[in-house]
């Protein structure tokens, strides 16, 4: 019989898009994984949106900030990710 690797704390990431009409868009299930989430990584680019996020579930992380214009996207996202990497 093999050895099976069981992890320390099983875990789920979930990503969810608003569309580009945002608020209007979210789907119910959307909303549910939003409220029941332990921590929400978000990218929005209207204040709308960010506080019917921050209403959903306090506990927030806005990735918004490593947006740039002109700026390339991979460092965006590697920055993104080294934000995941600290939490």
């Amino acid at each position: 019989m093999s050895a099976q690797l069981i992890p320390a704390k099983p875990g789920q990431l979930i990503i969810v898009g608003s569309g580009i009409g945002s608020i209007g868009q979210l789907s119910l299930q959307a909303v549910a994984h939003i409220e029941q989430a332990d921590i929400i990584f978000y990218v929005v680019a209207d204040s709308a949106t960010e506080a019917f996020i921050r209403q959903k579930n306090a506990n927030c992380i806005d990735l918004y900030m490593f947006h740039g214009v002109g700026k390339n996207r991979m460092i965006t996202y590697i920055q993104m990710l080294e934000v995941h990497l600290v939490v």
